[in-house]
């Protein structure tokens, strides 16, 4: 029951900052566009190919750690593999942050703030499940929720990219 309420609680405050932000007009939008580099084009596309990985991996890991078959070495294996791409995936965001002019940062800020605090959820949700992968007794049925949550943050988190490439003309159409 908490739990849902939590995520209730994280959607609605992830909304409202969506809102917030989402009042750049199309003149600044297309000002920013004008700005986008092919370095940043480059890095906007090598952090949403990771991203679409990592949905995928929970994915994976959800439906194999709740059948009959699971195997504790395999999901240890998976969640090792999860937390490679997540700390690729949030270094080239760095990257991306870090090439940004100062007015792209300032147009992005409250999405790089957004993004931030789902991060910050998506890895207390991969130590929760570490935990479990390594207690006495592991249950398949807990690692897959948790792969299932981590799967809902990472597509939070993947919104808000989006529309921060939108905002900064970062894709490639």
């Amino acid at each position: 029951m908490d739990r849902t309420r939590d995520q209730t609680k994280d959607r609605t405050r992830d909304q409202t900052m969506d809102r917030t932000h989402d009042r750049l007009t199309k003149q600044d939008r297309d000002r920013l566009r004008t700005q986008a580099t092919d370095l940043q084009r480059d890095q906007y596309k090598t952090c949403t190919g990771t991203m679409d990985r990592v949905r995928t991996q929970t994915r994976t890991m959800a439906n194999s750690a709740k059948g009959s078959g699971f195997q504790v070495e395999e999901a240890r294996r998976q969640h090792t593999q999860l937390q490679e791409e997540l700390r690729t995936m949030e270094q080239t965001r760095t990257q991306l942050h870090q090439s940004l002019n100062g007015e792209q940062q300032a147009a992005v800020q409250q999405r790089m703030e957004n993004m931030n605090q789902i991060h910050e959820r998506i890895q207390t949700r991969l130590q929760a499940m570490d935990q479990e992968l390594n207690g006495q007794t592991v249950s398949g049925k807990r690692v897959s929720e948790q792969a299932r949550a981590t799967e809902r943050e990472m597509k939070a988190y993947q919104e808000q990219f989006r529309k921060m490439g939108d905002d900064l003309g970062l894709k490639n159409d």
